[in-house]
């Protein structure tokens, strides 16, 4: 092995010794972990992957040896094992009876190597995952005492960026504008009242993808603001389940009308004493009207966003590709936050359209001022 490389273990082909109660505990553990997480729907199947992969991979790895627990067995030298095996190419089909026991329903590992952000999120995810154990009661007398993975760092660059970073600039939405209009000329009409729809939801009413993706027309009401005038309201369950309402941009009012219309719809949701309107907001490409899936409104945007990338390289414009092919469909909450904080210089407003529960956290978007702080400091000086 070369100097430097981190070794995974030698894995066994032979299937693991049968023993029903393998795996039921750390299966127990998850599943209460999870249930004690209060987040959405998205992240908390996010969450149960990872950790359902890392128990599989443990189990794998560790096949033969006597225990009737892995999770708790585990070792910081596992936990460097697993990042490095996540980073690299991977040729793995773990046994059936591996997957049975973890909970999986299918492989968990694509062959090609995870990007460093992505190895983050499962390392992150895992290192939360047992802090909090270590703090819960677990069935049956289970305890995990450490964690392998506290001494893993998290490197990746998007990891510590601040979020203005991950917002499109003036110059990039010009490039998402084009790339729409490049769809509508070829013809598929479809698809581009389904990306446009979708991206401009997104990003004038900063919302996240799942909650897009539960969101009926029947959400979208007017009422009354406090000076009196009467407002576009949507009702939103966001992170946790909590539920907000946020005031509607005309651009979010004028693309839901056209795309209604495109889909055969009244222009506006259609209210009335059996109830609101259970049409969703993203309606399905083909089929009966039903909720879509949060991934499929991140796959459209990462198709709009690579359509985009191209026409920014065809404008000799690589880094700005660059960052368009990189971007999925949290870029366009991002972008919002960040153009309300810039248009009024008040971070609180920029909280309240991101449902954010600390102004630390929108605190990031708000860009430094590094000449009004040195105009600052020669004030002082002068003093």
């Amino acid at each position: 092995m070369p100097s430097g490389d981190l070794s995974v273990f030698e894995q066994a082909s032979s299937s693991l010794v049968s023993a029903p109660t393998i795996a039921r505990d750390d299966l127990a553990a998850i599943v209460a972990w999870i249930a004690s997480k209060r987040n959405s729907e998205h992240t908390q199947r996010a969450f149960g992957f990872e950790a359902r992969r890392w128990l599989a991979w443990l189990m794998w790895t560790k096949a033969g040896q006597p225990f009737s627990r892995w999770l708790d067995k585990a070792s910081s030298l596992d936990a460097a094992a697993y990042s490095h095996f996540l980073a690299g190419p991977k040729q793995v089909q773990l046994p059936q009876e591996v997957l049975d026991r973890a909970g999986l329903e299918r492989q968990p590992f694509k062959p090609a190597p995870l990007a460093s952000a992505s190895v983050d999120r499962a390392v992150s995810a895992l290192k939360a995952m047992y802090a909090d154990m270590i703090e819960m009661q677990l069935e049956g007398g289970y305890r995990i005492e450490r964690s392998p993975f506290s001494r893993l760092k998290v490197s990746s660059i998007m990891k510590k960026a601040s979020p203005r970073k991950k917002a499109l600039s003036a110059l990039e939405r010009g490039y998402v504008d084009e790339a729409l209009d490049e769809v509508k000329r070829e013809g598929h009409l479809l698809e581009y009242h389904q990306q446009k729809w979708i991206w401009t939801a997104l990003l004038w009413a900063a919302l996240r993808r799942h909650e897009l993706a539960a969101a009926v027309a029947g959400d979208v009401y007017q009422d009354n603001d406090e000076d009196g005038e009467l407002t576009w309201m949507l009702d939103v369950c966001g992170k946790g389940n909590v539920e907000s309402a946020i005031p509607l941009a005309d651009q979010f009012m004028a693309g839901m009308r056209e795309y209604r219309l495109a889909r055969g719809l009244s222009a506006l949701p259609a209210h009335s004493i059996q109830g609101k309107d259970t049409t969703p907001l993203i309606l399905p490409m083909r089929g009966t009207f039903r909720n879509v899936h949060p991934e499929t409104i991140n796959r459209a945007v990462k198709k709009l966003l690579d359509r985009a990338s191209h026409i920014a390289m065809a404008s000799e414009n690589p880094a700005a590709a660059g960052r368009l092919k990189s971007f999925a469909s949290h870029c366009a909450r991002h972008t919002q936050v960040t153009m309300i904080v810039d248009a009024t210089g008040d971070i609180t407003l920029g909280q309240e359209i991101a449902r954010h529960g600390s102004i630390t956290t929108t605190r990031r978007y708000k860009a430094k001022s590094v000449s009004r702080l040195k105009q600052a400091l020669k004030d002082v000086g002068a003093k």
